[in-house]
């Protein structure tokens, strides 16, 4: 084998700081990662396997015969290399892993230490995601503490994470002990399946969880229910001093239930706990009333408590009805706005992304203030804000910018021509301003089929008498090249 192993490259892409996660995107890119094919979907590292666990899907469990015959023949020193050239290849293969749960009882029962070194060069020394997950998952026969940290090196990466969450939980009997390891080093996916295995009877535990520990790459939804059953009420009244790490971290666990409420998304909300008020009282004291998080939270527990109940913890009227009168008392200060058009005027200010927020919320044109920030920083994420609130009449200007920044030159690896904050530009093209876009269009069209979609639609919206000159040929080609037929469908609908 040439290149990089899966380990040196995780390696190589660890965040200077030390940071969880790895260096994205380039570090979450696997060695041996394949182009997508047009149309393809491709699932973002250990979104399948965190998305079947959450959703109650299971994987299948099947016994594949080759596995252990190939480890034990491994042991002998003639023709070892021969078995672990079979071995890997066979690891290649998607159904070998489904197995995964039966190998180590089966060679737990003649256990021998030379399994041991087949499963570390498997694990450590593989370029191929099937092998290395195959060999961490051998590990759990047995493994030394340089084990360990390699381990834990690897489940950065979160294709990798629970597979070795369950090998370091077999080794130590304490899944609880072993989820912390790997929450700690993993941020998306990884760190979403590790938190819900933490034992929370650890103060530990709960301390980092409610400090931060519960936010991920994913959706924080997925796991601020947990944070807030990590004795979160019980770590704000023991505050003492101001504890701001805690606050920050609280006012963000808070946050994402409401959103959770408010807005629909996956796992627990704010009616699913149960010392939601107490802990909006404390936090509504607590916050400078200068901080924006305050109105934030004020806000929303506003229209939290104006819901209908469906399904919720109880509040007693007397506390629902102090808590509605808090919020609304902390709402109607005056100085919100001035501090909120402070904020905005400098797109480095910490509190930009909060003034944003607030600002349409009191009704200000916060506009001029995303346009600057992406004019100072286009990678930056307001291209959805900007376009949004541009109107009719000026998005021009992020038309102008994203035509200069977000096409690409070549096709990237996953076939995209076009960066995805494109879409949110071409989903607010008006239809009264035809043919504006019209380069974010072209170069959405010659991309990967989910990028065209929204293109369709600016057409559609445009209407096919006001279609700049080419767009018939390039939905004609399109037509006559590689699409599936819901695709096939639609270019006929627009062409008529």
């Amino acid at each position: 084998m040439t290149g990089s192993s899966i380990l040196e490259h995780v390696a190589a892409h660890v965040p200077p700081d030390g940071s969880p996660g790895l260096t994205y995107p380039a570090g979450y890119r696997l060695p041996d990662e394949q182009p997508v094919a047009d149309g393809e979907l491709r699932w973002a590292p250990g979104a399948l396997e965190g998305v079947m666990e959450q959703h109650g899907a299971r994987a299948r469990t099947t016994t594949d015969e080759g596995v252990v015959p190939l480890v034990r023949a491994a042991r002998r020193r003639l023709g070892r290399r021969r078995a672990r050239a079979r071995l890997y290849a066979l690891a290649m293969r998607s159904e070998a892993l489904d197995a995964l749960a039966d190998l180590v009882p089966s060679l737990g029962r003649d256990h021998d230490p030379r399994d041991i070194a087949t499963a570390r060069w498997l694990a450590f020394d593989g370029h191929h995601r099937g092998p290395v997950k195959l060999g961490i998952a051998l590990l759990a026969l047995g493994h030394d503490e340089e084990d360990r940290r390699r381990l834990l090196l690897l489940a950065r990466h979160d294709e990798l994470s629970s597979f070795v969450l369950g090998t370091l939980a077999a080794v130590t009997g304490d899944l609880g002990s072993a989820a912390y390891a790997v929450a700690r080093v993993a941020y998306g996916w990884g760190r979403v399946g590790a938190v819900d295995r933490l034992d929370l009877s650890h103060p530990e535990v709960r301390r980092w969880l409610v400090r931060g520990g519960y936010r991920n790459t994913v959706m924080d939804e997925y796991t601020a229910i947990n944070a807030a059953h990590a004795d979160l009420l019980g770590q704000l009244r023991r505050m003492t001093p101001l504890d701001p790490e805690l606050v920050d971290g609280a006012v963000g666990i808070v946050q994402t239930l409401l959103a959770a409420r408010l807005d629909g998304g996956p796992g627990g909300h704010i009616g699913d706990y149960g010392d939601a008020a107490e802990v909006i009282e404390l936090l509504l004291g607590v916050l400078e009333k200068s901080d924006l998080r305050r109105f934030q939270l004020a806000r929303d527990t506003r229209r939290w408590l104006l819901l209908p109940d469906e399904d919720e913890v109880d509040l007693l009227p007397d506390r629902r009805r102090s808590l509605l009168d808090l919020s609304e008392a902390t709402l109607v200060d005056r100085g919100w706005r001035h501090r909120t058009v402070a904020a905005l005027a400098d797109p480095l200010d910490p509190s930009f992304a909060l003034a944003v927020d607030v600002g349409r919320s009191l009704g200000h044109d916060i506009f001029p203030a995303v346009l600057a920030a992406l004019e100072l920083d286009p990678a930056s994420h307001w291209w959805f804000d900007a376009a949004r609130s541009a109107g009719p009449e000026r998005i021009r200007a992020v038309v102008e910018l994203a035509e200069q920044h977000l096409v690409r030159e070549r096709h990237d690896e996953y076939g995209a021509l076009v960066h995805h904050w494109t879409l949110s530009v071409l989903e607010q093209l008006p239809a009264e301003r035809p043919g504006l876009g019209w380069g974010l269009v072209v170069a959405a069209l010659r991309s990967r089929q989910m990028d065209r979609w929204p293109a369709y639609r600016v057409l559609e919206r445009w209407g096919r008498a006001s279609w700049p000159a080419g767009a018939e040929d390039l939905l004609r080609a399109r037509l006559a090249g590689r699409t599936d037929e819901r695709e096939r469908t639609r270019l006929v609908e627009l062409l008529g």
